[in-house]
């Protein structure tokens, strides 16, 4: 974990606030990444958007095979990288995880985007039907899009 750090950040002082802020990470400091859960791999991978946030983050089902704890764990991170002003495009099937933190969603149905809508206008009916098919929409997963301010 800490070499994994070391890469990525090449500054002991950062290295050192990353174990402070993430006390699980820093339990396991001297273990070998690839020995992490799913969870801490996903959290470590998250750091440098943390300490360095970029412009645009692109997140890939980062709550996929997770244990609840750790999926809090990696939203807790991904709000904390969105409030610096990152954009963060974020595919999710399960977007009840991330509609708190999500300003717009676009549903994907085969590949192009059925429908997007304010966070604000989406609700769970509107998500089952387009999950299950309803009104015309076949079963697809959200494509949430969170922005700290579109470019």
């Amino acid at each position: 974990v800490e070499e994994n750090l070391e890469v990525w950040l090449r500054d002991q002082g950062k290295i050192e606030e990353v174990f402070t802020r993430y006390g699980l990470l820093a339990n396991r400091r001297h273990l070998p990444a690839r020995s992490l859960s799913g969870g801490e791999q996903q959290l470590l991978g998250l750091v440098p958007a943390l300490l360095s946030p970029p412009v645009l983050l692109l997140a890939d089902e980062p709550s996929l095979g997770l244990a609840p704890l750790m999926v809090a764990e990696v939203y807790r991170a991904l709000a904390e990288i969105k409030a610096t002003g990152t954009a963060i495009l974020l595919v999710e099937e399960k977007a009840n995880d991330v509609m708190a933190l999500a300003d717009v969603v676009a549903f994907v149905q085969a590949g192009h985007i059925a429908w997007t809508a304010s966070s604000g206008e989406v609700d769970d009916d509107r998500l089952m039907s387009s999950y299950f098919g309803g009104a015309g929409v076949e079963a697809s997963g959200p494509v949430v899009v969170e922005r700290g301010g579109w470019a």
